[in-house]
């Protein structure tokens, strides 16, 4: 008897420094996707959103896993999203700003969508070597668009 146990995944990888995020694909490690502004937490839930919106909504025969920096997995989580919605703030009491609710309502409406063909993780969380694998060479990229010394990543904070 045949199987296939092989588990099919598409990965798609984010970095973002200094005004630029960078998406990266499995399927076609060559190809990348980025986006440049002012604020790096609204150019990835853009890109985050970008990703989304050229995804099927019909169910796929395999998952789409997405390993985003820290700062945007924050509002993919259902109960976050509700409440930045329905107070225009975070749940610190933090104001929202405009544009980043824009892309967050745009995102709730996605993964209502869209969301049973993906899984979203923390890269500061990951403990698949094949996904730390996918993020390190995102970094790499990364590296080599904007380098280190020339911005601060999303990943990147001081405690004082």
């Amino acid at each position: 008897m045949n199987t296939n146990t092989t588990i099919k995944k598409r990965i798609f990888t984010m970095a973002m420094r200094g005004n630029t995020a960078i998406l990266t694909d499995s399927s076609n490690p060559q190809s990348t996707i980025s986006f440049k502004g002012e604020n790096l937490s609204i150019i990835g839930l853009q890109l985050l959103n970008k990703l989304l919106e050229s995804m099927p909504t019909q169910r796929l025969n395999y998952k789409v896993a997405v390993l985003l920096p820290h700062t945007v997995v924050i509002p993919t989580f259902e109960n976050t999203r509700n409440a930045w919605i329905a107070n225009g703030k975070t749940k610190t009491g933090n104001d929202i700003e405009p544009a980043k609710l824009h892309e967050v309502i745009r995102l709730n409406e996605l993964l209502r969508v869209k969301g049973h063909n993906v899984e979203i993780f923390d890269q500061s969380k990951l403990t698949s070597v094949m996904y730390k694998s996918f993020t390190r060479k995102t970094w790499e990229l990364m590296d080599k668009i904007v380098p280190k010394a020339e911005a601060e990543d999303c990943n990147a904070f001081m405690v004082q």
